[in-house]
């Protein structure tokens, strides 16, 4: 509830209080504990910490507004640098006119005397936003009976402050501002939106924006994102407001410069899936075939403790001790891919690959047919029709593998919620193989829509070569192809052009060439692919 009163007698650069502020009780009523009525008695400095975008310096901002009439000075101060505290300070100085007002180095021992004595206020509060260097800022806190809270991504406040941790929103608060935001947006709408932007609130907020300022649908943002379109991220809806991946840019810019073996962990980590990687792969890599300087941290490992430190210092992954595992969110991945050129990505998934396949012996390559398989539109469907797809996925693989006869235990899966990936035995003979299981999935896919009002179409890529079985997944040429075509523009757009089709396949031309089919058959149709540094033919199938 807000706290009514007279207005602080100095307010400087506090942000606007956001209308459409949602969430966050329970921090704002943490907050309040922690710092008590103005003017009480000293308190320890509070710092909110956590990754850029999830709302640390909105959920001060709204204490402040709540709270304001308690304090005589509230005053916001921009901490990225020493230049800019000194500035908000010689401001304060001419604010509370205390000697010194007009130059910065006189103004800060002004301010500093003037807050500790109470003079001429008691009761103030000092915001140090986006304070990432401790040693930088701590010699700017006042003694007396005042406040100070700091923003931070910077885990190593919690030496020197009481430390807050800040996270994404809950499912709820993610809806309920998509919904008071946007206003037209149902519940499966606004469920399918937070999922793909993983709750983030800065996400939410300009998603909502942006459906609101361009009326651009649900399924469309949605398929814009799923093809990593970082421009999303890199725009902001208002003058005011900072776009996405700008929240994280500073960190990645500040690691590039200083510590660039752990810039290179967190572009390697891009390449994995948004699930918690376990730490042991680059535990266990020296040696590994890696880029430079991270190959030196992977052989020394202090050197690698330190790089994890580094990322978790600014708050650009979660550090699970207790699991030994990292997680890096979704949209973070997506900004740090999109920093890098096609080359470097390359070098990036490559070196995935290595690590996957691990330090010893590689294991048996073959030669082997797999097929990646996803739902069309997974993103825009309710919860539970999300569940109900996996489950139909699940059978319909299951009901391929046997109804084009392979051998089950030589079958290899690894399912990924929307998607299935499956490579079947090296001794399935591949010309007869290819037709049955097209025919397989048209068919099966026919009838399972045909017994449903809820029609799940899919999109699936076909690929063969030399490729090895690791705990952790697939290693080897196929599977990167898999990838590529998939995702590929000339797939989705098959999709997109071909609405009659239950199942849309693009087979890669290895594939094509192994099975011996005959390029003059007119349900194959020749196209070219050029994705993610990886251009050559392929042929449709619509089924």
């Amino acid at each position: 509830m807000d706290v009514s009163g007279p207005p602080p007698e100095q307010w400087g650069h506090v942000p606007a209080r956001n209308a459409h502020s949602v969430g966050r009780e329970d921090h704002l009523q943490r907050l309040r504990r922690l710092l008590g009525p103005a003017g009480a008695g000293p308190v320890l400095p509070l710092a909110l910490h956590g990754m850029g975008g999830v709302g640390k310096s909105h959920t001060v901002a709204e204490y402040l507004h709540r709270h304001a009439s308690e304090y005589e000075v509230v005053w916001w101060i921009s901490a990225e640098q020493p230049a800019q505290i000194k500035a908000g300070f010689a401001e304060l100085a001419e604010r509370l006119d205390v000697a010194g007002a007009g130059a910065a180095d006189r103004a800060v021992p002004a301010v500093l005397d003037a807050l500790r004595r109470g003079a001429p206020y008691r009761r103030w509060i000092l915001v140090f936003d986006n304070a990432d260097r401790p040693q930088d800022v701590r010699r700017y806190f006042p003694a007396g009976n005042g406040h100070i809270v700091v923003t931070s991504r910077n885990s190593e406040w919690g030496r020197f402050a009481e430390l807050v941790a800040v996270d994404v929103f809950t499912r709820a608060e993610s809806i309920e501002l998509l919904r008071r935001r946007a206003g037209d947006l149902d519940d499966a709408e606004a469920d399918a939106l937070a999922d793909a932007l993983g709750d983030l609130p800065l996400a939410v907020e300009q998603a909502a924006a942006w459906h609101h300022q361009t009326g651009m649908q649900v399924p469309q943002y949605l398929q814009l994102l799923e093809e990593n379109r970082v421009e999303l991220l890199e725009a902001g809806t208002s003058d005011d407001q900072l776009p996405v991946a700008a929240a994280w840019n500073v960190a990645f810019n500040e690691l590039e410069e200083h510590h660039p073996a752990a810039l290179q962990l967190l572009q390697l980590c891009a390449f994995f899936g948004p699930e918690p990687i376990p730490l042991r792969l680059f535990q266990d890599a020296s040696g590994a075939e890696v880029p430079e300087p991270l190959a030196t941290a992977l052989d020394d490992p202090i050197l690698l403790r330190q790089a994890i430190g580094w990322i978790s210092r600014y708050s650009l992954a979660k550090i699970d001790r207790r699991a030994n595992a990292l997680q890096l969110h979704r949209l973070v991945q997506t900004v740090l891919k999109n920093r890098l050129s096609p080359e470097q990505q390359a070098v990036m998934r490559h070196a995935v690959h290595v690590l996957l396949a691990g330090k010893r012996p590689m294991p048996a390559m073959s030669t082997r047919l797999g097929f990646l398989v996803d739902v069309v539109q997974y993103g825009t469907r309710s919860r539970d029709q999300r569940l109900e797809a996996q489950h139909r996925l699940s059978d319909l693989v299951d009901a391929v593998i046997d109804r084009v006869g392979l051998n089950r235990t030589t079958v290899d899966l690894q399912e990924g919620g929307d998607s299935v990936l499956t490579f079947v035995g090296a001794e399935v003979d591949m010309v007869r193989t290819l037709p049955l299981l097209l025919e397989g999935w048209r068919e099966l896919l026919r009838a399972y829509n045909g017994k449903s009002s809820d029609r799940v179409r899919l999109r699936m890529a076909i690929a063969a070569g030399s490729v090895a079985t690791t705990k952790l997944g697939f290693v080897g040429e196929p599977a990167v192809t898999l990838g590529r075509l998939i995702d590929c523009q000339v797939l989705r757009d098959a999709v997109t052009d071909n609405e009659d089709a239950d199942v849309v396949v693009l087979i890669s031309n290895t594939m094509h060439d192994l099975a011996e089919v005959d390029r003059r058959d007119p349900a194959f149709l020749r196209r070219h692919v050029d994705v993610r540094n990886y251009s050559g033919d392929a042929w449709l199938w619509l089924g």
